[in-house]
């Protein structure tokens, strides 16, 4: 006999119960293992989804916007002009898919879509008032008056200006078709790394994911939850929000080459994703 508080078993019903418990044990295990595979299998059906809507609108912003389909990257030195040629389609279109994605990223993270989208919009339009640029500017002005009025909004109703995800793809999706289309509506006033430099902290955040899933193992474009700026504290980004628009002003005016640009950008991705990787860095998150 086996004495259990409050009762008496004998032992073959304690083997019964231990049977019972072990199926159940089994089956719940069994039945999280399908959760997790049917939660994979949803999420991934909803990133090809999303991908596919991007992909779909970027054609038509391409189609109406001539301007927007890059044929150059910027200049080098010692290779000079880094021209698409007949990768301009594919490429313009991999860069729209990381802008989007990059301010969809940093909103679904932070909410910082709004403080983002207007601050860039704000910089892209002076550099396109400054260079003439008439379509660009009026695009800049507008999506910016339009995500303030969101953001005052939204704050008025819930107290706080966060943006619902649909507003924030909007925001993302405008904010690709005002990038890519400044070269050449500039005359190459404003380069591409110009123009990027206004976007650098969802740009770096997104690197960061990407390269945080890739070293776990993972694909880049799995939905893990990978830390990104984790363990630095909001009002940072927000500051970083609007510092990194107000350097694209100054490199434009200054003439900064691309490639000093290029190679700040690349070299901000890195060191920011070292430091992020130390153990030290995300308790504090």
């Amino acid at each position: 006999m086996v004495i259990s508080p409050g009762m008496l078993l004998t032992a073959s019903e304690v083997r019964r119960l231990e049977a019972d418990w072990a199926g159940g044990s089994g089956q719940s295990a069994a039945s999280n293992r399908e959760n997790g595979r049917n939660s994979s299998d949803c999420s991934e059906k909803s990133f090809r989804k999303r991908i596919a809507l991007q992909l779909g609108a970027t054609a038509a912003a391409m189609a109406l916007f001539p301007e927007m389909k890059l044929t150059s990257l910027g200049t080098l030195p010692g290779i000079g002009e880094i021209g698409t040629g007949a990768l301009a389609v594919p490429t313009t279109m991999l860069l729209t898919l990381g802008v989007m994605n990059a301010v969809r990223k940093i909103d679904s993270q932070y909410g910082l879509a709004g403080a983002v989208s207007l601050a860039a919009f704000g910089a892209l339009g002076l550099l396109s008032w400054l260079n003439s640029a008439v379509l660009p500017m009026a695009l800049s002005f507008a999506s910016a008056g339009t995500v303030g009025l969101v953001m005052l909004i939204g704050r008025s109703r819930s107290g706080h200006s966060g943006f619902a995800p649909a507003v924030g793809d909007i925001a993302g999706f405008m904010l690709a078709v005002v990038t890519l289309s400044m070269p050449q509506a500039t005359g190459g006033a404003v380069s591409p790394a110009v123009a990027l430099t206004a976007l650098a902290l969802p740009l770096v955040n997104l690197v960061s994911v990407a390269l945080g899933r890739v070293m776990n193992g993972h694909s880049p474009f799995t939905t893990d939850g990978y830390p990104g700026f984790a363990g630095t504290s909001h009002r940072i980004l927000v500051s970083l929000s609007l510092v990194f628009p107000l350097l694209a002003i100054a490199a434009a005016v200054l003439e900064v080459s691309d490639a000093m640009l290029f190679i700040s950008l690349a070299g901000l991705c890195v060191a920011y994703h070292a430091v992020s990787r130390r153990p030290d860095y995300n308790q504090g998150s």
